[in-house]
């Protein structure tokens, strides 16, 4: 719970700046679409990579430039996070794994000015996820595993998209870089996960 006060508390901290910085060029943003992720999975040295899986997710996006060309773009975001397998460490019948998070990114972005009303950007930086439930499927039974897992995770986003007027489209590699599974639960294991996000989204 103190986890999820603290997240919550730096995206209001990010809402403000923006209030704050509105005069300046400032625009927020919602955006939503779809997630493809897969589990790394290690043990004893040897890494197997779970089946990718289409889930959803979307949130809040802040844009503030710091000159025509370069901004910064904070973010909070609700991602569902699944992947799934049926031969991971000689693990018996079809499962599921279904993470729902909280990922506030800070990303630096680059605008490219192509055309009026037409610009391609790039962008990229660290982020911090916070665990809301994680859900295992297997033979259509389903089991919360959220207190196998550690609440926060932290990883790397970059990408690009292209933004047409106050509309966007864009696509984004997510790195999981720390183990995720809980230390009284993984021993010699260790969990990360990577994804693709594509999203539509529009500015105000």
């Amino acid at each position: 719970m103190k986890q999820l006060i603290k997240v919550g508390l730096l995206a209001l901290s990010m809402l403000f700046m923006a209030s704050q910085a509105m005069a300046q060029g400032t625009s927020i943003g919602i955006k939503g679409g779809a997630t493809l992720y897969q589990g790394v999975i290690e043990f004893m040295g040897v890494e197997e990579t779970t089946d990718a899986s289409f889930s959803f997710g979307g949130g809040l996006f802040i844009e503030m430039p710091m000159n025509r060309f370069v901004s910064i773009q904070p973010e909070v975001l609700f991602l569902m996070k699944a992947a799934e397998d049926d031969a991971v460490f000689g693990m018996s019948g079809t499962f599921t794994n279904t993470f729902s998070y909280i990922d506030v990114p800070l990303l630096l972005r680059f605008n490219i000015d192509v055309l009026d009303g037409m610009t391609p950007y790039v962008l990229g930086g660290p982020y911090a996820g916070y665990l809301l439930k994680a859900e295992l499927e297997q033979g259509g039974n389903k089991e919360d595993i959220t207190d196998d897992f550690k609440s926060i995770n932290f990883g790397a986003k970059v990408g690009g998209g292209l933004k047409l007027g106050a509309l966007s489209i864009e696509v984004m590699y997510d790195m999981g870089l720390m183990n995720i599974l809980d230390e009284d639960e993984g021993g010699n294991i260790s969990v990360k996960q990577n994804g693709l996000t594509m999203m539509l989204g529009i500015s105000f």
